[in-house]
């Protein structure tokens, strides 16, 4: 089983409009189904897992499936698989 870890967001690419913008992430992944064993990753560009977020409809759960989603996807991408529970990110919550 591998793990995705979102260990940092590095920067942040404008989306389609004002509402919109890309997450760039650097992201360790583990496990024993990893090829070739640990990997951190800058995602196929090397600027960063893409992350696509809409800030107008952004909530806990909209945040966690954008996140799980990108990550699975680079995981297939680099020839292995991710369920959504295998992926970890820093979780953000609304202040008071």
């Amino acid at each position: 089983m591998a793990k995705g870890i979102v260990l940092q967001y590095v920067d942040v690419d404008p989306g389609a409009d004002d509402n919109n913008v890309v997450l760039l992430a650097r992201v360790l992944f583990v496990g024993a189904t990893v090829p070739d064993g640990p990997l951190i990753d800058m995602g196929a560009l090397e600027n960063g897992v893409p992350i696509p977020l809409n800030i107008g409809t952004l909530s806990a759960t909209a945040y966690s499936n954008a996140v799980e989603t990108a990550v699975r996807a680079r995981a297939v991408q680099l020839g292995f698989t991710l369920l959504n529970t295998d992926v970890l990110m820093p979780t953000y919550s609304r202040g008071t």
